[in-house]
């Protein structure tokens, strides 16, 4: 398997509609168009059904990461 390329945002808040704001930047079918199929690859997975790819691939590589690296930068009262 190989990933695709990574953005990093960096917040300096928390934003609950971050998505929802890319949304409107990115478009409407960037993130459920992503074709996480292209990059999985290996032994027996040319093989499969490629729907059963297709669906295996968007479980292994889902287009957006949910497990954000969260650092807090606490100060002295």
């Amino acid at each position: 398997m190989r990933a695709p390329a990574r953005v990093r945002l960096i917040l300096s808040n928390v934003d609950q509609d971050l998505f929802r704001n890319l949304t409107g930047l990115l478009g409407e079918t960037y993130f459920s168009s992503f074709q996480a199929e292209k990059y999985v690859t290996g032994q027996g997975v040319e093989e499969l059904d490629p729907s059963r790819r297709a669906a295996l691939a968007r479980e292994i590589l889902p287009a957006v990461e949910h497990n954000p690296v969260l650092i807090f930068h606490l100060r002295p009262v």
